[in-house]
């Protein structure tokens, strides 16, 4: 029941809040002023109390306001004591600093009447709130801000605990390096940021829960739903860490008496955090907290259970009942037996899940990070995995585990579930791990020809870095069918946050191995050029909707921001290598004036993945549609700064139709599948590469392959499309030459019917 002197309790502590840093900021302000040279700060009782005796030796007057404001103090404090005492900790603390007060006030009454201050200047009336830490910019606040970068580790610096410094009396001394005063009875506050958390936390678990909805109605790709959660308890890992107390036992206390103080004083733990309403995360972090502190208890039950033929369910229905919103585990209640029983079984199915994959993975050999192509290999491994993985650890080792973010995944995976697997208020049977196994089939199938054409090439050319392509691209197709020997039907696979975080690892995996034959090597490149010269110069050939598509996809990153119309050998020359005049090979070499610098081709959603879910300049520049630079000028690091500033809620909202227009958008660069552009190109490449006419046996007599063969003809389409005009005789044309006739007819295998939504994309 809520206490009868809430709003009493409220009112006092504001003020005596107020009221003492007015008086220890004086104090401290007086106590620089005579010993400048002192380093000491006041932030204990006992500092203060010496620099009180300070001001007695050297009879320094106390203006009228301060004795008042002590007085005040001491007061309003007596009246808070009810507040420790009802949580049954920390109230001696509390008193003794009363006591420590009360001597201060001994220590400066005697100075009043030497005071140099006739007039009387109260503390300033203004309402206390505990500071939020949990916006994103103490999360992504800069380790360094130098002049060519902003960094991508976005640690917050280590928060006191200690209350934001108020506004210092008229006489302090101008010093921006006055340190802030921490008082040595702060519980209350350690507690306010918690409430004050647990409002935040409320708000963004309802709209991650509101995104898992969407997937379900297939208004929102799974893993961009799966990229977004993944961020927000990275978020709540770093900025909760420094403030909220992570092993094991404080963790429950901590939660529980949040629980107390809102239960007890509701307009005064509201007050504190500057929040109205009701929470609920306290009693349910409390009770996640003790059931994942004894998950081990828990699991031995449930084996002597099973010994004596006592089934506990493991389905996810029964486990996720259907619940009214008010009955939902974002706003639940502790007293609701069943669901205390369920949320037990739910954790032991979930972290037993992920101990066995623990224990599955220790067995198997693993590949080393310096291995080639070990990049481009599939890590399933969620960020909540990897949570219980650093808890479980410690458990073993019987040391204090962290399980901050286990409690907070844990969480988030139940609720998220929960709002996938009743969307619109009735069941859905949509498979999510089914759906990965199934994108996984769809890369693997695409896969295999890319694998077959470049091995032909490594028969031929050992020095052209092919091997280690290969070596990529079987790792990746070996790992994609290993997933899909995986069958799971638990709740963690099945977890709508799983499956899409499997589905994005998977997507940003082919993405950059799609980019190593596409963006890396002349096949496509050569192509879609030679496409664009006889589309658009006078030979003319009719408009291919696939081709018009990519070259429109790979514009930034083939043809320099600019499809030509002329000039068409020299602008493939500049875009595809350092130089104008090419030499025609296919080696990828670095360095150089005949290095190849095709770039390649970017997904911010990816990009936000394979970083392990940071907020990285190119990300926050393409959520807040800012142009990224690499060496961004003082401007743009203004706007990004600014940018950080916002709500996470806010960032996650805008970082959602930022990646969202990556998957449904004019250009979905996430979804595209860059194994089928290259299988289309290197079959163009073939058809061309079997032209056999005058004179171009010389120019490409050095070819080792039909590939090699295909681009270098291409070098000489685009050559002769440009010289051969002035050359022609009156009443020829372009269409006359047979090696730019074979050029048009290596198209002819390409579907004119096709589009690139049709064919050319992941299905998610």
């Amino acid at each position: 029941m809520p206490s009868e002197d809430d709003g009493v309790v409220a009112k006092a502590y504001g003020e005596y809040k107020l009221a003492t840093r007015y008086v220890l900021h004086w104090l401290q302000c007086q106590h620089q002023l005579l010993l400048p040279k002192s380093t000491a700060s006041l932030t204990s009782t006992k500092a203060f109390l010496d620099a009180a005796r300070v001001l007695q030796k050297k009879e320094i007057g106390v203006p009228t306001s301060i004795i008042s404001s002590l007085r005040e103090a001491i007061t309003k404090r007596r009246k808070v004591a009810i507040v420790y005492r009802a949580l049954g900790a920390g109230h001696y603390e509390h008193d003794i600093f009363v006591k420590r007060l009360e001597e201060l006030l001994s220590l400066l009454m005697p100075l009043e009447a030497a005071s140099a201050t006739s007039y009387f200047e109260p503390f300033p009336q203004h309402t206390f709130v505990a500071k939020n830490p949990f916006s994103l910019l103490e999360l992504l606040a800069d380790e360094s801000d130098n002049e060519s970068h902003l960094s991508t580790d976005h640690a917050p610096p280590e928060t006191n605990h200690a209350l934001p410094q108020q506004r210092a009396p008229q006489i302090a001394p101008n010093d921006d390096k006055t340190p802030e005063i921490s008082l040595q009875d702060d519980q209350l506050e350690v507690l306010a940021k918690i409430i004050l958390f647990i409002y935040e936390y409320d708000a963004l678990q309802a709209q991650l829960r509101q995104y898992a909805t969407d997937a379900a109605r297939g208004t929102l790709p799974l893993p961009v739903f799966a990229t977004l959660t993944s961020f927000a308890l990275k978020y709540l890992m770093r900025c909760v860490a420094p403030i909220i107390a992570r092993d094991s036992h404080q963790f429950s206390d901590f939660w529980g008496h949040a629980y107390q103080l809102h239960a007890l004083f509701p307009s005064f733990a509201a007050s504190l955090a500057g929040r109205d309403g009701n929470v609920s995360g306290p009693v349910r972090f409390a009770t996640l907290g003790q059931m994942i502190h004894n998950f081990d208890v828990y699991q031995e039950t449930k084996a002597v259970e099973h010994d004596h033929g006592i089934y506990r369910t493991t389905d996810t229905v029964q486990l996720l009942p259907y619940r009214t919103p008010d009955a939902r585990i974002s706003v639940g209640a502790c007293g609701d037996g069943k669901r205390k029983e369920l949320e037990e079984d739910s954790v032991v199915v979930i972290m037993s899940t992920i101990d066995n994959i623990i224990a599955e993975r220790s067995a198997m050999p693993k590949p080393r990070d310096t291995e080639p192509g070990a990049l481009y290999r599939l890590d399933t491994s969620t960020p909540l995995h990897l949570a219980v993985e650093d808890f479980l650890l410690g458990l073993h080792a019987q040391d204090a585990p962290l399980q901050s973010g286990v409690v907070f995944g844990v969480d988030i995976l139940l609720s998220t579930h929960e709002g996938f697997l009743w969307a619109d208020d009735k069941l859905n049977i949509q498979s999510c791990h089914q759906m990965a196994t199934q994108l996984s089939k769809e890369m693997q199938n695409s896969i295999v020809p890319v694998i077959s054409a470049v091995k032909l090439v490594c028969e031929k050319d050992h020095t052209g870095g092919f091997g280690l392509i290969l070596q990529a691209l079987q790792h990746l197709h070996q790992d994609l069918g290993a997933y899909q020997r995986q069958i799971h039907s638990d709740m963690y696979h099945e977890a709508p946050w799983t499956a899409g975080h499997h589905m994005a690892e998977m997507l940003a995996r082919a993405h950059m191995a799609g980019n190593i034959v596409t963006c890396g090597w002349s096949i496509v490149p050569s192509v879609l050029h030679m496409y664009n010269a006889l589309r658009r110069s006078d030979f003319n050939i009719p408009e291919i909707p696939i081709m018009e598509q990519m070259c429109e996809v790979f514009r930034e990153s083939m043809f320099l921001g600019t499809i030509p119309d002329r000039n068409f050998h020299s602008h493939y020359c500049q875009a595809t290598f350092e130089t104008k005049i090419s030499n025609g090979s296919l080696q990828i070499r670095k360095g150089g004036k005949d290095s190849f610098r095709t770039k390649f081709f970017h997904s911010a959603t990816l990009d936000f993945h394979i970083h392990k879910h940071s907020m990285s300049p190119r990300v926050l520049c393409k959520i807040f549609d800012l142009p990224f630079s690499t060496n961004p000028n003082y401007a743009l690091k203004e706007k990004m700064r600014s940018a950080k500033e916002e709500n996470i809620r806010s960032i996650i909202a805008k970082a959602k139709n930022a990646l969202f227009s990556e998957f449904d958008g004019p250009i979905p660069v996430a979804r595209i599948n860059q194994f089928a552009i290259f299988t289309l190109c290197a079959g163009v490449l073939n058809n061309l590469s079997g032209f056999n006419g005058p004179n171009t046996n010389r120019r490409v007599k050095n070819a080792l392959d039909p590939l090699h063969r295909g681009v270098q003809l291409v070098e000489l389409v685009l050559e002769t499309i440009v010289k051969a005009p002035g050359k022609l005789k009156r009443g020829h044309s372009l269409r006359g030459i047979e090696l730019l006739q074979a050029a048009a007819e290596a198209f002819n295998s390409v579907d004119k019917s096709t589009s690139l939504k049709q064919q050319y994309l992941w299905n998610i």
